[in-house]
């Protein structure tokens, strides 16, 4: 895979080091890791990382950014094989009231999608819903003990996942909180060695610092303030 300019360099390694690295599990299980990677002449080479990896597109809002019409134009191009497309519920005010509903994100989504149909683009999945809802500390603090949701979304990445191999890993480009991913690993631990994730926001998000780590309430040393899906300063 090419990404060229330094702010690409730069996602892309933020991204793999946030969201891979803090999700970890015991020595017994399947861990988290930086996949293998050169930087040559300012572009990033991810090992096993080509135009025949599946993806798939992981966002809460669809219109305020290109992100997905240019993968979904790549798609149409076959430039990129997309495999699904699911959306996750933005966690803006999970610890009192959800900001927005989630009908306001499916529909955006979907009118996006429709679009893009009417407009003649094809090998477009149509969007499923992913997690709906903030992942909680449990009374344990024990990763294990933490309930989540197993959704649509969550189900389609753990699937993929499953498909693919660490010589030639899913790939899964993530816009808005990391809910259903955290869920997808949470059903299946496995798939940690199967799949790269990329968060595009490319820094903090729901208002929260940078620095935090992107998945921090996932860890298994212990549980962070924030749930899996939101940053944790």
């Amino acid at each position: 895979m090419l990404c060229n300019t330094s702010l690409a360099i730069r996602r892309a390694i933020i991204a793999i080091v946030f969201l891979l690295v803090a999700l970890m599990f015991p020595s017994s299980q399947a861990v988290a890791a930086i996949p293998d990677y050169t930087v040559e002449n300012g572009v990033v080479h991810l090992a096993g990382v080509g135009l025949e990896n599946p993806i798939v597109y992981d966002n809460d809002w669809w219109t305020d950014v290109p992100d997905a019409a240019y993968l979904w134009a790549k798609a149409n191009l076959g430039q990129a094989n997309l495999v699904g497309n699911v959306v996750t519920r933005c966690t803006f005010g999970w610890e009192t009231k959800y900001a927005h509903e989630l009908k306001q994100q499916t529909d955006d989504a979907q009118r996006l999608f429709r679009l893009a149909r009417d407009s003649g683009l094809k090998s477009i999945p149509e969007p499923v819903v992913g997690s709906t809802t903030a992942i909680r500390k449990p009374a344990s603090g024990r990763v294990e003990d933490a309930s989540f949701e197993r959704t649509a979304g969550s189900a389609l990445i753990v699937s993929e996942a499953r498909k693919a191999s660490p010589e030639k890993p899913l790939l899964v480009f993530v816009g808005g909180s990391c809910t259903t991913i955290a869920s997808a690993f949470l059903t299946d631990h496995s798939i940690v060695a199967r799949l790269i994730v990329f968060q595009v926001d490319g820094g903090g998000y729901n208002g929260l610092r940078r620095g935090g780590a992107l998945l921090r309430g996932c860890r298994t040393d212990g549980l962070g303030k924030s749930p899996c899906g939101t940053s944790a300063s």
